[in-house]
């Protein structure tokens, strides 16, 4: 089954060996059959992009969930509960 994967931020290591890519599906469904997908295949996705960038070396991708979008969502609803205990 196709799934669609938004890749929301890459962070590379200053030594630039490594990068590590936060992806999250679309849809909300869990990343838990993605995720070895995609690091399986990274070698894949290090090749292409060195070939379009014309780059000697790339670094090593590892994909890993991204939890930034849940952490704002509970942070959120932290802040709408005080909002409403205050006004009561």
């Amino acid at each position: 089954m196709a799934q669609n994967v938004t890749v929301s931020e890459v962070r590379v290591s200053p030594d630039l060996k490594s990068a590590t890519a936060y992806v999250s599906t679309l849809g909300g469904s869990s990343t838990g059959e993605i995720l070895p997908a995609l690091n399986e295949e990274a070698q894949v996705f290090q090749k292409e992009i060195a070939h379009k960038l014309k780059l000697r070396f790339t670094p090593r991708i590892r994909f890993v969930e991204d939890e930034s979008f849940e952490k704002a969502n509970r942070i959120e609803s932290i802040l709408h509960d005080l909002k409403k205990e205050k006004m009561q």
